[in-house]
């Protein structure tokens, strides 16, 4: 299901800025010259009122245009990569790292598993079309739980409906949505947690004095704060500044001693 190249490429994503844009305008366009769009003209002609007829093929022609620049070669060679065709080959690797379970798969599991892919699964698909969940019992005769088991679907067999129907039953099932459940628990714990890191570093940010003075010592990273001339009056009683007129050294009580070899030869004390 997510393999789709319309779910990994930009190009609707992009047709939709473009409609959003200042540029998109109900101007009149010349009819688009290929077969598909002569076809599609001709069936609006017969089943619209000449009035709707003439609104939504002005909104076509005008679309033309934009769908060339939004949905071009480029794009579609892009999500074509990220769904797994490499030019005529497929790369069943990718394809199935769509799915979580081959992904906690180990590698000697998951080589196995691209094996029966490509040697079992691939050509019965060419042969017919489709491959129905039948079929995965009758290689796996020891494991159970292949995908979902839809109890109170009646009438047409899974199988046997269209593919937006299968989707469909699928995406409402009990199972699926008790997963996409999991996953949004999973993303609302992670982005608690992110908001209470956020909330912690703000805190901490906001009990730091808003003017510090630093050890003037290479390498210490202590500091006093000196945001009140009190405050700046109680905090340097426990420091030392160099004697040197307009010289700002200070340093913290570890580093007394090095004050006293700054001194010796600070220009300033002279």
């Amino acid at each position: 299901m997510t393999e789709s190249l319309n779910d990994t490429g930009y190009g609707h994503s992009g047709l939709h800025r473009l409609f959003e844009s200042k540029h998109f305008k109900m101007r009149p366009y010349g009819d688009p010259a290929n077969d598909q769009y002569k076809a599609l003209k001709t069936f609006l002609q017969r089943y619209l009122t000449p009035a709707s007829f003439k609104t939504y093929w002005a909104f076509l022609c005008a679309l033309e245009p934009y769908v060339k620049n939004a949905i071009n070669p480029i794009v579609i060679k892009s999500a074509a990569l990220k769904s797994g065709f490499d030019g005529n080959k497929i790369n069943v690797k990718r394809i199935m790292s769509f799915n979580e379970t081959f992904v906690r798969l180990s590698d000697e599991k998951a080589e196995e598993m691209i094996g029966l892919v490509t040697t079992v699964l691939a050509p019965y698909f060419r042969d017919n079309q489709w491959i129905p969940e039948t079929l995965y019992p009758e290689l796996f005769p020891t494991e159970s739980g292949f995908g979902f088991t839809l109890s109170t679907q009646t009438g047409i067999p899974l199988n046997d409906r269209a593919t937006n129907r299968q989707r469909f039953l699928v995406d409402n099932s009990e199972q699926w949505q008790a997963i996409l459940a999991g996953r949004k628990l999973a993303i609302e714990i992670a982005e608690e947690e992110k908001e209470r890191k956020r909330l912690i570093k703000e805190a901490a940010d906001a009990a730091k004095p808003t003017k510090t003075r630093s050890c003037s010592q290479l390498g210490c990273n202590c500091h006093i704060d000196i945001t009140t001339n009190s405050i700046q009056k109680l905090n340097e009683r426990t420091w030392k500044k160099c004697k040197g007129k307009r010289c700002s050294t200070w340093v913290c009580p570890t580093h007394f001693t090095e004050l006293e070899a700054h001194e010796s030869f600070c220009p300033r004390c002279t």
